[in-house]
C-alpha cells in the first residue's frame, strides 16, 4: 500500500477511529522522540522534536473537518445523563 492509498483508506474511516489512530500515531511518535532525549544528543532532540511537530501538525491536518463542535466533556456528560 502506498501514501496515497493510506490516505485514501484513512479518510474513509469514521472520526473517532481517526481520532483513535491519531492518538496512536502521535503517542508513536513522542515514544521516538523520547528515545532521542535518551541519547542525551541535544542536536538530535532538537532536530528530532521539530520533526515530530511537523509530522502531528500534517495528522491533524489529515483529519481535521473543518468543524469545530462541543468540548469532549460536555459530549461525555450528554452521552451520561442519557444513560441516566
Amino acid at each position: 500500500m502506498n501514501l496515497t492509498e493510506l490516505q485514501s483508506s484513512i479518510s474513509q474511516l469514521p472520526r473517532s477511529e481517526r481520532e483513535t489512530l491519531l492518538r496512536f500515531l502521535g503517542q508513536q511518535l513522542a515514544d521516538e522522540a523520547q528515545d532521542v532525549r535518551a541519547s542525551e544528543n541535544p542536536q538530535a532532540m532538537t532536530l528530532e522534536r521539530s520533526r515530530w511537530v511537523e509530522d502531528l501538525r500534517q495528522l491533524r491536518e489529515g483529519v481535521a473537518t473543518g468543524v469545530h463542535g462541543a468540548p469532549l466533556a460536555e459530549i461525555l456528560d450528554d452521552l451520561r445523563a442519557d444513560r441516566a
